[in-house]
Parts: C-alpha cells; sequence; structure tokens
C-alpha cells in the first residue's frame, strides 16, 4: 500500500448546513466547521412552494429500473418523471 498522508477536510463549503449536519456527525465526528458562505442567509434560498426543506427522501413507487444500452448502466423512468417534475417545480418559486 502506498504510504500518504492523510489531511480531512476542516471546512465545507457547499451543503446547507442541515444537510452536512449528518455526515459530519456520523462520520467525521463533527470535526468539519460549515464556511461563512452557507451560514450567509443570501446562501439559503427560500422555496416555500415546496412541501419539504433543504432536503427529503420521496418515495417513488412503481418505478422499475432497466438496462441502457449494452453497458451496465441502469436506469428508473418514473423517477426521472419525479425528478423533472420537482425541478420545474423550484423553477416556478
Amino acid at each position: 500500500m502506498l504510504k500518504f498522508d492523510k489531511h480531512l477536510l476542516n471546512i465545507q463549503y457547499r451543503m446547507n448546513p442541515c444537510i452536512s449536519l449528518f455526515p459530519n456527525t456520523q462520520f467525521y465526528g463533527r470535526k468539519i466547521l460549515d464556511g461563512s458562505n452557507v451560514l450567509s442567509p443570501s446562501y439559503n434560498k427560500d422555496y416555500t412552494c415546496l412541501p419539504f426543506g433543504s432536503y427529503t427522501f420521496i418515495n417513488v413507487t412503481d418505478g422499475r429500473e432497466d438496462k441502457e444500452g449494452t453497458g451496465n448502466s441502469r436506469r428508473n423512468m418514473v423517477e426521472v418523471a419525479v425528478v423533472l417534475h420537482l425541478i420545474h417545480t423550484i423553477f416556478k418559486c
């Protein structure tokens, strides 16, 4: 095995703090700080038109995975339709 020094990220600059909280707590012992940019009010958009907060889990029923082409990639067109609907809803907010 190659010997490389480990370097842990100190500050994260991309995720909403309520999203970063889970991995930070579960995997990093809350050692990662949120950057000032993600803590500013202008970073967090208010999508009050949506029925959920910064993140959610959506149970998509009746979808089926199928293979795409000759490779190992799979797709679920019902899930694609749900994502497209959500994107259109967000852009209308």
